[in-house]
């Protein structure tokens, strides 16, 4: 679920195709977005996969 439609209330189409990019990113990597750990603890999955991507290590995030 969007945490802005958990507090807002309000849907909209982008929340869902954001939703299921997460998923994928979750099914390529074989981790979970929330319980995801890194040594910067306000690092998740999506800003993990952001890095790999600036630096050209994309195929790292594989499993």
């Amino acid at each position: 679920m969007a945490l802005e439609y958990a507090i807002d209330g309000k849907f909209s189409m982008k929340f869902a195709n954001f939703s299921l990019g997460v998923v994928v990113m979750e099914i390529i990597s074989g981790k979970k977005n929330r319980g995801y750990e890194h040594t910067d603890p306000y690092l998740n999955l999506l800003g993990h996969a952001w890095l790999l991507w600036q630096e050209n290590k994309n195929m790292e995030l594989m499993d």
